[in-house]
């Protein structure tokens, strides 16, 4: 017995849509290099990426979005704020 589950959005006389389930890793670390280098481990499990700027120094956002640059396109970038479980110290 073959069970063939999937959900339907939207149907119509000529054909189905399936809903597609997309996943989004978050990665939070304190060196350019090692954000390029778990970024590109992370991209080939997942379909995109939440980049943690707050647990950088500001100073290293720069050299971080030169090294990820090539990847930003599947990548949202955040700063959040202690509020939010982050460590961004500044104004929004």
């Amino acid at each position: 017995l073959t069970c063939d589950m999937h959900l339907v959005v939207s149907q119509s006389k000529t054909k189905e849509k399936k809903l597609v389930i997309k996943t989004c890793v978050s990665i939070a670390e304190k060196t350019p290099k090692k954000f390029n280098t778990i970024l590109k481990k992370a991209l080939k499990k997942s379909d995109y990426a939440e980049l943690r700027f707050d647990f950088l120094k500001p100073i290293q956002v720069p050299d971080t979005l030169e090294l990820v640059k090539k990847n930003l396109r599947k990548c949202v970038c955040t700063l959040r704020p202690s509020s939010e479980g982050g460590k961004f110290q500044g104004n929004e």
